[in-house]
């Protein structure tokens, strides 16, 4: 159980970074041409980036010893983080096609 209750949380914390390097690269160039002159393409940075922070989250929580309401924690707090990232993907696409206009 603490294998997956790390594994949730860590990709909920995740899924945040991704919705904000990706709404920050958008808003501010360099980020954008640092990852792609240091990742090839600013994808692949964000990909490299990702990953190692899920994997240096997952090993934290994986250690952290979670008391018995953890597992439910986790759940609630993911669904709340996919609900804000997803709504702020939403809200920045609607800004950009605002611009666009």
């Amino acid at each position: 159980m603490k294998v997956v209750t790390s594994a949730f949380i860590s990709a909920a914390l995740v899924a945040v970074f991704v919705v904000g390097i990706t709404i920050y690269g958008e808003l501010y160039t360099p980020l954008k041409d640092w990852l792609k002159v240091n990742f090839s393409h600013h994808w692949v940075g964000k990909s490299v980036l990702s990953a190692i922070l899920f994997l240096a989250l997952f090993i934290s929580f994986l250690f952290k010893t979670p008391n018995e309401k953890f597992p439910n924690f986790s759940l609630k707090l993911a669904f709340w983080l996919a609900i804000i990232s997803s709504a702020a993907i939403l809200f920045f696409y609607l800004y950009e096609v605002s611009l666009a206009h």
